[in-house]
């Protein structure tokens, strides 16, 4: 929860550095639309949040629910870097293993989003401990993949991959079945991830000089620190938000390495991890007075 009120939040974009507040990001999806810089606090903040990432919200299920993610790194498009061990080093398997197909597979730069060398789905990535998977649901809108298609994917894998589905509640059907039924629509049982996000910050499409698309849980994500002093107060003031935490992570991921205040310039690095909330908005103790 955040303890600042709107005046705290006042205050925090009334000690940062006037570069963040000549600038405010104008984009669609910021809080409050056109070139305001700070949401309304007068009104209701979550009618006009977008669940973060929006991408994820009919093709494929919450992060939430995505077993063996390394270090909390997802991406958009339905993609995250993920553990090859258990799987053999096979998106197919790993996408399998909890009903899903697989959309796309490589091999990432380092512990980030970006994209080294691709790979078929069926193709072993090896000499690696993690890949990128891109897993969607069969049939899911704006998908290529027909139910024959996931029918064929799940008969070509490994039987180790469909025999320990994960049972999870935010898994598409719910209980322990492996794979959604291709018959029913599956677009309104998906909940968007991370679901954390969709009543405190907006959507991380509407977020700044994020660095390499790494977004974490709980409104947090690993931004550049340059255009901002590396300090976070900065940072998400420049979009209308107030800081919850700053912090430098560890090798381009979510994991902190190393915790900071708001208004503490996090230095001799290149990006930091900031956690970036709504003045006001439900569930955050600040409240509007």
């Amino acid at each position: 929860g955040i303890d600042g009120s709107a005046d705290d939040a006042e205050a925090q974009r009334a000690s940062i550095a006037p570069a963040a507040s000549d600038g405010p990001i104008d984009s669609p999806d910021t809080v409050g639309g056109g070139s305001t810089p700070a949401p309304d606090s007068s009104a209701p903040a979550a009618a006009e949040i977008v669940p973060a990432p929006a991408a994820e919200a009919d093709t494929c299920a919450a992060f939430s629910a995505w077993p063996d993610v390394d270090g909390g790194v997802t991406c958009d498009g339905c993609m995250a870097l993920v553990l090859t061990a258990p799987y053999g080093g096979r998106c197919d398997q790993y996408c399998a293993a909890f009903g899903h197909v697989c959309k796309a597979a490589a091999e990432e730069v380092s512990e980030n989003c970006e994209v080294k060398q691709s790979a078929r789905c069926d193709e072993p990535i090896a000499d690696t401990s993690d890949m990128l998977c891109t897993c969607t649901l069969a049939g899911a809108p704006g998908i290529d993949g027909s139910a024959d298609d996931a029918e064929a994917q799940r008969a070509s894998i490994a039987p180790a991959a469909s025999d320990g589905p994960i049972d999870s509640p935010d898994t598409v059907g719910g209980g322990s079945t492996p794979a959604p039924d291709s018959s029913a629509p599956a677009a309104a049982e998906i909940v968007p991830a991370p679901a954390a996000e969709a009543d405190t910050c907006a959507a991380f499409s509407a977020w700044p000089d994020v660095d390499g698309g790494v977004t974490c849980d709980g409104c947090m994500a690993l931004v550049l620190t340059a255009p901002y002093g590396g300090r976070c107060d900065q940072y998400c003031a420049a979009f209308g938000h107030v800081c919850k935490a700053a912090a430098e992570e560890v090798s381009e991921n979510c994991e902190v390495k190393q915790s900071a205040r708001c208004d503490e310039p996090i230095a001799d690095t290149s990006d930091m991890l900031c956690t970036c909330t709504l003045a006001g908005a439900p569930g955050i103790d600040g409240s509007a007075d």
